[in-house]
C-alpha cells in the first residue's frame, strides 16, 4: 500500500530531488541520445535552494553527478540492446 512505501532518508532528499528537477534540463540529441545533466544547472539549482556552504554544495554536488551517470550509463545500456536486437 502506498502508506507502506519506503521514505528517503533526509540526507538523501536535496540529491534526489534535484536530480529528477534536473533531467528535464537534458539536451537530446537528434540520434536518440541525452546529455548529462549540466554542472552549472546543478549549482544554481542548489544555489537556488538556498545551500550556500561550500562544502556542502560540493557534496551535493557529486552525488547529483554520481546518480546522473548512473542514468546515463542505463540509457546507454538500453540504447546498445536495442540496436542489439535490430
Amino acid at each position: 500500500m502506498l502508506q507502506d512505501r519506503p521514505e528517503l532518508d533526509v540526507h538523501l532528499r536535496i540529491p534526489w530531488d534535484t536530480f529528477w528537477v534536473l533531467t528535464s534540463s537534458r539536451v537530446v540529441s537528434g540520434m536518440g541520445g541525452v546529455s548529462g545533466i549540466l554542472p552549472s544547472e546543478i549549482l544554481v539549482h542548489l544555489q537556488w535552494l538556498g545551500i550556500r556552504e561550500h562544502t556542502l554544495q560540493d557534496i551535493l554536488f557529486r552525488q547529483v553527478l554520481a546518480m546522473d551517470g548512473v542514468y546515463l550509463k542505463w540509457q546507454s545500456d538500453k540504447a546498445e540492446q536495442r540496436r542489439n536486437t535490430k
